[in-house]
């Protein structure tokens, strides 16, 4: 088998599909693992690696990570969350405590990162001083 891009959009397919209404469907990851595991070895082995990767950037691409120097209500989880889902797919969050933030919270989706902590606050004052 090469590696072609039509190999790539066949396996990144099988990413999209592994998923029913945004959650991991662990029936279609044994079927794809089944299907991959037909092919030649070292076919097998990339294909498993591809896939693996994808499965992978997908959830991290709609994980909601809430990073706050003290612990938030359930409440207030909840209300980012559901503000933040108007704008941005969200199947899984997490909640870290961070005491150098100082203040304020710092939120990343994916690759998208909502930093309005005090330390970020007096980063870029010190930027703006230096400049």
């Amino acid at each position: 088998m090469t590696k072609t891009p039509k190999v790539l959009n066949i396996i990144y397919q099988a990413v999209e599909d592994s998923f029913v209404n945004q959650t991991l469907s662990e029936k279609k990851v044994h079927q794809f693992f089944k299907i991959f595991a037909e092919l030649r070895s070292a076919d097998a082995i990339y294909c498993l690696r591809i896939y693996l990767q994808g499965l992978k950037k997908y959830i991290q691409k709609r994980t909601l990570v809430i990073e706050s120097p003290v612990s938030l209500s359930l409440v207030d989880q909840n209300n980012i969350r559901d503000n933040l889902s108007k704008s941005y797919s969200i199947t899984k969050s997490l909640v870290k405590l961070d005491s150098s933030l100082l203040g304020g919270l710092r939120i990343k989706i994916g690759d998208v990162i909502l930093d309005d902590s005090v330390k970020s606050r007096i980063s870029q004052l010190g930027e703006a001083i230096r400049n």
